[in-house]
């Protein structure tokens, strides 16, 4: 804004302005400003005096320039494209733009119109909405906190029951429990950092927009509230992708750490020589009989139940299944069937459907009762008739400890399920296809392509560390690794080996609640290693 009187400028005289009418869009001299108030016409004009306005506010009053055109000012408004623009825009950009017209016209009572309104109750919901997540993030740093100060005194309380490595375990659990106190804080401040910024940019719009609203013309409060809408817009997402809580847990379990014998068991009921490894030192020792299962459980699954009641098929083929049992003994399945929808003998092409659906069984003496199912993911695709397999993905299922949820993998995805209500809570992709999953009470962990990812029950990736290629993997009680590869391997949370163990023939490698790690070989041998 020019610090000099508009009418004597247009009369070729020059005088400082003293004043602003915003109705005129004018500045005047002491001089102009009696005239201006002696006019009938004017004299009702909306008058600031400018030793109450700053030179920065100044500038807001004013219609703004073109940025394309600085000589000309923004006066049109092109309703095809919902565009602000000067006239030289307008007879390049928009000449054949139907609906066009002057934003003196259009901002007519714009301080009392909807679109004003709403522009207030927008930054009213923003506002709102960030001082409530700050406020819940600032809850949850204090409380990671305490759980961290809590958590300390438990472990100066473990400390009389691990003596002989007290000094060992004490260094290494302060170090995770200071990381983890790191990262959540970390990740907090991060947040409400930018929370904060937002929080200011909407309060200086507000300010801005209030400011307008007082000093400055209809036309200028309507190219405001205009631009002001696609930034809105844009924070309103932004707030929409934050979660509304988030909450941390943070809890010390006691475990063993030390790895007191191996043990090989002849299924065969025969006793058998081993070599026993106890601190290094090697020995033989002869090896109780151990009882062969008579019986075993067979199960035989309906395809049916992994499509929907209302799915119309002409053939159903189930491919693969992968089973877990909660603690409630339902059994869980999650299972990939082939949907043959149509048939079309003319072209010999066949309609083909992937279902990867996860279903609850519960079991008792009279064998397995359906009881719900949900679908985790699906496509659908064209095949010639011979090629009846179609497109595959590795599947798997791990039951969380204590609770109703599980965890479902499919490809390179993977969904947290309900099994009360059966709904999916939140899915999730992977940059590779996993290879091995596990879950305890708090976290989530999958193996895929040497790298070891941890999530938290929310679905927030925790940390991810360097991981061996494995094929099946389980968490023992004292939250080390116990994997399957081409031999059996014992790592420490950080991926680092313990030792390993390559029993000729590995088929499969699990673990108990009371510590014991069970070895399946070919040949007829279980090893268990407590």
């Amino acid at each position: 804004m020019e610090s000099i009187c508009n009418p004597c400028e247009r009369r070729n005289i020059v005088s400082k302005l003293t004043h602003w009418c915003s109705d005129c869009e004018d500045g005047l001299c002491g001089k102009c400003l009696k005239d201006h108030k002696a006019m009938k016409l004017t004299q009702h004009h909306h008058v600031t005096e400018m030793t109450e306005i700053s030179v920065e506010k100044s500038i807001l009053l004013s219609i703004p320039r073109c940025e394309r055109h600085p000589d000309c000012r923004e006066d049109f408004l092109c309703l095809d494209h919902d565009l602000i623009c000067c006239h030289t825009c307008l007879q390049s950009d928009h000449k054949d733009c139907k609906n066009v017209s002057n934003v003196n016209v259009l901002s007519k009572g714009v301080s009392k119109s909807e679109l004003f309104l709403s522009n207030k109750r927008t930054v009213q919901e923003v506002r709102e909405s960030i001082k409530g997540i700050i406020k819940e993030r600032q809850s949850v740093k204090e409380d990671v906190t305490k759980q961290q100060q809590r958590i300390r005194m438990e472990i100066a309380n473990t400390k009389s029951k691990f003596m002989e490595h007290i000094n060992n375990l004490e260094k290494t659990l302060l170090k995770e429990l200071s990381n983890i106190e790191k990262e959540n804080k970390s990740f907090i401040e991060e947040e409400m950092t930018e929370l904060l910024k937002t929080d200011k940019e909407v309060e200086e719009d507000d300010n801005t927009l209030q400011f307008i609203t007082d000093n400055g013309s209809e036309s200028r409060l309507f190219i405001f509230l205009k631009k002001q809408r696609r930034k809105q817009d844009e924070i309103m997402k932004m707030l929409a992708d934050v979660p509304p809580t988030s909450r941390v847990k943070i809890s010390l379990e006691e475990a063993g750490h030390e790895i007191t014998e191996s043990k090989a068991i002849d299924l065969n009921n025969t006793t058998q020589a081993v070599s026993v490894q106890r601190n290094q030192a090697t020995s033989t020792e002869c090896v109780r009989q151990f009882p062969i299962l008579e019986e075993t459980l067979q199960i035989q699954l309906d395809p049916k139940d992994f499509v929907d009641r209302d799915e119309k098929y002409a053939q159903l083929n189930l491919r693969n299944v992968c089973l877990a049992v909660q603690d409630d003994n339902c059994v869980l399945v999650v299972g990939h069937v082939t949907i043959l929808q149509e048939n079309t003998t003319e072209y010999m092409i066949s309609k083909y459907k992937n279902n990867y659906r996860l279903v609850k069984y519960m079991y008792n003496d009279k064998g397995l009762t359906f009881i719900n199912g949900c679908t985790i993911y699906c496509d659908q695709y064209n095949q010639y008739n011979e090629d009846v397999h179609g497109c595959h993905m590795n599947i798997a299922l791990s039951c969380i400890p204590k609770s109703t949820q599980v965890v479902a993998l499919y490809g390179r995805g993977f969904a947290l399920v309900d099994t009360e209500s059966m709904e999916r809570q939140w899915c999730l992709e992977i940059d590779n296809e996993f290879q091995a999953i596990d879950t305890d009470e708090n976290f989530i962990y999958i193996a895929d392509n040497g790298m070891l990812c941890k999530y938290n029950r929310n679905g927030f990736l925790i940390r991810r560390i360097k991981f061996i290629h494995c094929s099946w993997f389980t968490l023992t009680l004292n939250g080390n690794f116990a994997c399957h590869a081409d031999s059996f391997r014992l790592l420490r949370r950080d991926g680092s080996e313990i030792f390993s163990y390559h029993p000729a023939g590995l088929k499969t490698v699990t673990a108990d609640k009371t510590g014991n790690i069970y070895l399946a070989t070919g040949d007829g041998y279980k090893y268990w290693i407590h």
